[in-house]
């Protein structure tokens, strides 16, 4: 009679938890950059050179350049730049980033846009996360500020 109990009690007591996925995040729109089309061009791929990311694909003729997919450092900034959902009041990080940007524009100004995907990989979970936009900014600050010098 008590192993009944546990059971009904272990089946009754997780069916309270689900697991909570994030609704997905809109896109970062493009931003625009006060310098030509080269200048913001060769920032982009200092940032990529800077912080040792591999480049998956190269196109300057139509201004995309695409990061190969990497793992993600640790939960905690994990979760500063995506939010995966939870399951029991517990967060998931993304365990997985896949990001582009792309740079339009001529010889006076230009406009850069940078697109991130987060997936995590929980146990027998896997799914989209929401961006969090964080690392979209960086990117673009950062590649704003350079080619704007």
């Amino acid at each position: 009679m008590r192993i009944v109990l546990i059971v009904v009690a272990s089946v009754v007591l997780s069916g309270c938890y689900t697991v909570v996925q994030p609704a997905l995040g809109t896109p970062i729109p493009e931003q625009p950059v006060r310098a030509s089309f080269a200048k913001t061009w060769d920032a982009v791929i200092d940032y990529f050179a800077e912080k040792n990311i591999t480049i998956e694909t190269i196109e300057r003729a139509s201004g995309i350049v695409v990061a190969a997919p990497g793992r993600i450092g640790s939960e905690e900034f994990g979760t500063k730049l995506a939010d995966c959902g939870s399951y029991a009041n517990m967060r998931f990080a993304p365990s997985r980033v896949a990001y582009n940007v792309r740079v339009k524009g001529d010889s006076s100004r230009s406009s850069i846009r940078v697109n991130a995907r987060f997936i995590t990989s929980e146990p027998r979970i896997v799914y989209d996360c929401a961006s969090r936009g964080t690392l979209e900014e960086t990117i673009v600050q950062t590649v704003k500020a350079r080619a704007e010098k």
